[in-house]
């Protein structure tokens, strides 16, 4: 009884951001042992990561992520494949994290017959989830 349960909501997208900026990249560059200035890593790259690659109302699986991205431009620093810095922008997470393992779903698929809307709420905030009759 001496306990109380604090309920918090999750980070939005532009926390998360702030987040992998300030603290998850920092921390995921000193474990791959690459330097600031080896790797840059876009505002757009990051949003893409978060938005595709992670479905949470944390940061756990984004700093899972952005691991997993840096530990693959240190092997193409360290084999020659490649020269720093290495600049990655939202084009080139495909490239390095593969196929994207989230989608949105496109609003048109409502025009479909027997198909309805709905919304969910869920740890990351909601989500619009299509009803097929």
């Amino acid at each position: 009884d001496r306990m109380e349960v604090i309920r918090l909501d999750g980070y939005t997208e532009d926390e998360k951001l702030a987040i992998a900026r300030h603290h998850l990249l920092p921390r995921q560059l000193e474990r791959t042992g690459l330097q600031a200035e080896e790797v840059e890593v876009s505002d757009d790259a990051l949003r893409a990561v978060s938005a595709d690659y992670t479905r949470e109302a944390g940061v756990r699986s984004l700093e899972r992520e952005l691991g997993r991205l840096l530990r693959k431009v240190a092997t193409k620093l360290a084999s020659g494949e490649t020269e720093a810095p290495v600049v990655v922008d939202s084009g080139d997470v495909r490239t390095w994290l593969g196929r994207p393992r989230f989608f949105v779903e496109a609003a048109e698929r409502t025009s479909v017959p027997g198909v309805a809307t709905g919304l969910a709420v869920t740890g990351t905030g909601g989500d619009v989830l299509y009803i097929e009759a």
